[in-house]
C-alpha cells in the first residue's frame, strides 16, 4: 500500500501505529510546552512564553534535566514523572487562559484549519517514516547501542579515562532513551 493511502487510512480509521505515535508525540510536546511556560514565570521580566518559544525552552530545560538525572539514574520513561507534575501544575494555573484558546479553535478560520490539516498530515507522514528501520551507517555502529546503554545504566564516571572515545556523549541519547521504545 502506498504511503499516501496508509496516511489517509490512518486518518480516517484512527487506528494503527502512526496514530499512536502521533498521539504520543502530542503528549510529549504538550509536556515540554507546559514546562517552558512554567519556566517563563522565573524569567527576568516575567514575560510569559507561548507557542513555539515555550516548547523550545521546555526542550532545553528537559535536556539539561535529563543529563543531571542520568548522572544518578538510568534515563528511562519515569524521568518524565516530575515533568508531568510541573506541567499539570502549569496547566492548572493557566486554566483560565486555556478556555478562550479552546473556544477559538472551534471558531478558527479556514486558513488556520488548513495549516492544522497540513501539520497533521506531515505528522502522520513522519510517524510512518519513524517505524522503518534506521538506514544510516552510524545507527548500527553506536547510536542504537548508546541509546540502549543510557536507558539501562547511569553515566559511568571516569569511563573516558580508558579511552577518549568512551567519553563522547550527547544530550540526545538520554533524551531518546527517556522516551522509551515503541511510540
Amino acid at each position: 500500500m502506498p504511503i499516501g493511502d496508509r496516511i489517509i487510512s490512518d486518518l480516517l480509521v484512527g487506528s494503527g501505529a502512526a496514530t499512536v505515535i502521533v498521539l504520543t508525540w502530542a503528549v510529549y510536546a504538550g509536556l515540554l510546552l507546559l514546562l517552558g511556560r512554567a519556566a517563563s514565570r522565573v524569567l527576568p521580566g516575567r514575560r510569559r512564553l507561548g507557542g513555539l518559544a515555550a516548547f523550545w525552552v521546555g526542550l532545553a530545560l528537559f535536556l539539561g534535566y535529563i543529563q543531571v538525572w542520568h548522572l544518578i539514574l538510568p534515563a528511562r520513561t519515569w524521568a518524565w514523572g516530575s515533568v508531568a507534575v510541573i506541567a499539570a501544575g502549569q496547566a492548572w494555573s493557566d486554566r483560565a487562559s486555556l478556555r478562550p484558546l479552546a473556544r477559538g479553535a472551534r471558531t478558527s478560520s479556514l486558513l488556520s484549519r488548513s495549516y492544522a490539516s497540513l501539520i497533521l498530515l506531515a505528522s502522520f507522514w513522519l510517524a510512518h517514516l519513524s517505524v522503518q528501520e534506521p538506514f544510516f551507517y552510524d545507527a548500527g555502529l553506536y547510536h542504537l547501542q548508546a541509546i540502549q546503554w543510557a536507558g539501562e545504566f547511569r553515566v559511568v564516571p571516569g569511563l573516558a579515562n580508558l579511552h577518549t572515545r568512551f567519553g563522547f556523549n550527547t544530550a540526545w541519547w538520554p533524551f531518546v532513551s527517556s522516551l522509551g521504545f515503541g511510540p
